[in-house]
């Protein structure tokens, strides 16, 4: 399933902004996907977003970057050069697809397992 999606995704991707972003998105740890860009290595962390009853909404997608995968760099400095130096919509569209895969993944897996 996960093969086709990130095929499918690459392809509307590649339409919309004549970038391949298989050299961006690739296979890491326990089946998630990790990022690259500039240098920077990209992971995606998923926040529960819970109701005043402890009931969880939904989930917050958030952008883990490191440099080299030790050094953790704050997420404003990484928006904040990509922005500097240009290609911040490529940027971003590959922070959301990382994000997307990755919670399709984890829905597959274990996200609404207990719900």
């Amino acid at each position: 399933m996960t093969s086709t999606l990130i095929t499918t995704l690459n392809e509307k991707m590649q339409d919309a902004l004549l970038h391949d972003f298989q050299e961006h998105l690739l296979p890491g740890k326990a089946g998630q996907y990790f990022g690259r860009y500039r240098g920077f290595h990209l992971e995606s962390v998923f926040q529960p977003l819970v109701a005043g009853e402890g009931g969880i909404l939904g989930y917050e997608a958030l952008l883990r970057p490191s440099l080299g995968r030790t050094l953790q760099v704050e997420t404003p400095f990484v928006f904040r050069y990509i922005e500097k130096t240009g290609g911040l919509v490529i940027f971003d569209r590959i922070c959301r697809t990382l994000h997307l895969l990755n919670f399709l993944i984890r829905s597959d897996n274990d996200l609404f397992s207990s719900h």
